[in-house]
């Protein structure tokens, strides 16, 4: 088990206050647990405005503790410790990166679908870089807030993990397809929703796939379903449970969609707020690849496998997965990790792409570039 130091208060800072961010904040405030909710911005009018509308919109649902924005650039570290130390957060969430996976959807749908093919490996670089940078700064401040990072958390946990700088756990990913697959489940069984219980152990490969493709592509998952805390024996449902989920269990994804990503975040906060450890899917819990099932509460986590499942058995799982997301390695010692050569052969048809292996202290520069380079390409595309 990871142990965590309970606090008698809940401070939330949310870094990075994009969508996905302000339906998080926007949840939030609806939690009178919380004593203090602060979101960041780059530009201090735009964190001015929006803080106000937060804090307006807590108001309105009778939230009683303090709301405030803050300017930080995680491109200059000096700001996000300063703000650390200002705010004196229990909890960061970070919701930063260089370039959403939005980006690529606003490509000719026919692109769109062969740049996806890459998967998310080759576009670690976007995400890498403020989160490092994150974790120095709360390295440096001198309290010890839990952090919960969203940006690709299944890689970006275990490449910080071997400088000691993972997050503390991860959000999203494996926990969005845990509900189809429950309701599928059900359906598929003849059996009540609320009478089921799942347990997944699964990279991000497979919850962008299964509901795409209904099955798990050149990934592995582990998933196992209870009913009332017995062990289902599914092994011959489990292709028609996968095949729902992209079937009757279908959903509006995008911009949209994020609110189900931003639930799966909210059920990870929440436990890590209450007394009683609670069943969560989360991604890099410790720095691990991949995600799991975990039993969280303030006081820590633990991994609650399904039966017989041993941690090195479920690592091996998310590193399969790992793979077919496009990382072909994690070096254990630096950090740096390798593409695979297929993946980026698909991104350097369209647009240059730096093919050496992704390290931490470089994350800035290669998510620059590769910015560059994409939008670029966009641009090229949209002059078309």
């Amino acid at each position: 088990m990871q142990h965590l130091s309970p606090v008698g208060h809940h401070r939330v800072l949310i870094v990075g206050y994009g969508d996905l961010a302000k339906k998080i904040a926007n949840a939030l405030v609806l939690d009178q647990r919380l004593d203090a909710i602060a979101v960041t911005s780059r530009s201090e009018e735009q964190i001015t405005r929006d803080s106000n509308l937060l804090r307006f919109t807590g108001i309105n649902h009778g939230f009683r503790g303090e709301v405030s924005g803050h300017v930080v650039d995680l491109q200059q570290p000096a700001s996000a410790v300063e703000v650390l130390d200002r705010f004196q957060p229990t909890m960061v969430i970070n919701c930063a990166s260089v370039q959403s996976w939005r980006r690529l959807t606003e490509l000719p749908a026919a692109l769109y679908r062969e740049l996806d093919e890459a998967q998310f490996g080759p576009w670690l670089p976007m995400h890498l870089a403020p989160v490092h940078t994150l974790s120095q700064a709360l390295r440096a401040h001198a309290g010890a807030p839990v952090l919960v990072n969203c940006a690709f958390p299944d890689a970006v946990g275990p490449v910080l993990a071997p400088l000691g700088l993972a997050p503390t756990i991860g959000a999203g990913n494996v926990a969005n397809v845990v509900p189809a697959l429950t309701w599928s489940a059900a359906r598929v069984l003849g059996l009540p929703i609320d009478e089921l219980e799942v347990r997944l152990v699964a990279q991000h490969y497979y919850s962008h796939r299964l509901p795409r493709a209904g099955d798990a592509g050149e990934a592995e998952a582990a998933l196992e379903i209870r009913r009332r805390g017995k062990v289902l024996d599914t092994r011959s449902d489990l292709e028609a449970i996968q095949h729902g989920v992209s079937t009757f269990c279908r959903r509006t994804g995008g911009v949209d969609g994020q609110s189900l990503t931003a639930s799966s975040v909210l059920s990870v906060v929440r436990a890590l707020i209450g007394d009683r450890p609670t069943l969560v899917h989360a991604p890099a819990p410790g720095g691990l690849p991949g995600g799991y099932p975990v039993l969280v509460s303030r006081a820590g986590f633990e991994l609650s496998l399904p039966t017989g499942m041993d941690q090195s058995e479920a690592v091996r799982i998310n590193e399969v997965g790992q793979y077919a997301d496009g990382i072909a390695a994690i070096d254990p010692v630096t950090g740096a990790a390798a593409i695979r050569p297929d993946k980026l052969e698909i991104l350097q048809r369209h647009f240059k792409v730096n093919p050496d292996p992704i390290e931490p202290s470089t994350a800035w520069q290669r998510a620059h570039e590769m910015h560059e380079s994409f939008s670029e390409l966009l641009s090229a595309r949209s002059a078309a």
